[in-house]
């Protein structure tokens, strides 16, 4: 454990509710402590990953008539959906954007700041796009609070809307009650799209299926070219696949045609599947 970081964690995290003249002494007394960082070139590592910001989660309070595991509040107070939802498909609606979280550096990475466990809260990510790389321990209580007003969200006014019920209406959301009558998140209707803190922490695991993929289609065909020389494998793209249904109708329509126009001809329709590659071949007979 980063000590110096965790210091400044604590003291951040308990002061969120404090007056303004607190909260003032409080982010003097971090500032001190990150000068005594000597913070110099920035850390390689720019995005927390899915685990540590879930893990950060489930440290913040919880909120009374919500469900643990889909609702928390923000450091500074402000309704979050939990970050395994990452970023919501919902990008014309301002009001469901409100609701993601994402993971915030105590001391700026711009600064220097390490991205460890230590150093990470979370915060909403409308929030964050704002603030830019202001550190949270240089904003003021009124700072705090106008940001929450305008890009957060309070847990208590969503609550009374979803007992009026419109947050279809006002968030396109989709939520109910679970057993224990508690607000609970139905991911129904929406495309997780990944974060790009979770797209930079996968990257190399993308890449390293990719070149599995390509070194097994690659064995594969070899092997079928060795085993069989007169059959020919073709891997269908999705355009490929819908003009060979164009072409399945217009030869199907042939075939009627031609049968009703000369009866010696008779067409013949064979599927051939091998190694899961599909290759359909029609083949004209003449008959005498």
């Amino acid at each position: 454990m980063n000590t110096k970081y965790q210091n400044i964690k604590n003291i951040l995290k308990s002061n969120t509710n404090e007056n303004s003249e607190n909260i003032q002494k409080s982010n003097e007394e971090i500032q001190k402590l990150v000068k005594d960082l000597n913070l110099r070139e920035r850390d390689i590592k720019r995005f927390f990953t899915l685990e540590e910001k879930e893990k950060e989660f489930y440290m913040c309070e919880t909120i009374n008539g919500y469900n643990d595991e889909d609702f928390r509040k923000d450091i500074l107070g402000n309704l979050i959906l939990n970050p395994k939802y990452g970023t919501l498909d919902m990008t014309s609606n301002e009001n469901a954007l409100k609701i993601v979280s994402s993971g915030e550096h105590i001391v700026s990475h711009s600064f220097g700041g390490l991205t460890i466990e230590e150093n990470l809260v979370i915060l909403t990510r409308k929030i964050n796009e704002v603030k830019l790389a202001i550190p949270l321990y240089e904003l003021g209580k009124q700072e705090r609070e106008e940001l929450s007003k305008d890009y957060g969200i309070n847990p208590e006014d969503f609550l009374k809307d979803f007992n009026c019920g419109i947050i279809k209406d006002k968030y396109n959301l989709i939520l109910e009650k679970d057993c224990n009558g508690d607000i609970k998140y139905i991911n129904v209707g929406v495309v997780r799209i990944s974060s790009q803190e979770d797209t930079a922490s996968s990257s190399s695991t993308l890449i390293e299926e990719t070149l599995i993929e390509e070194t097994l289609i690659e064995e594969t065909l070899q092997e079928d070219t060795t085993s069989s020389s007169t059959q020919e494998h073709i891997v269908l793209s999705s355009n490929t696949c819908m003009e060979r249904n164009y072409s399945r109708l217009g030869l199907g329509c042939l075939m009627m045609v031609g049968s009703m126009m000369c009866p010696k001809f008779v067409i013949l329709s064979k599927l051939l599947s091998s190694a899961g590659f599909g290759l359909v071949a029609f083949e004209l007979f003449y008959t005498k």
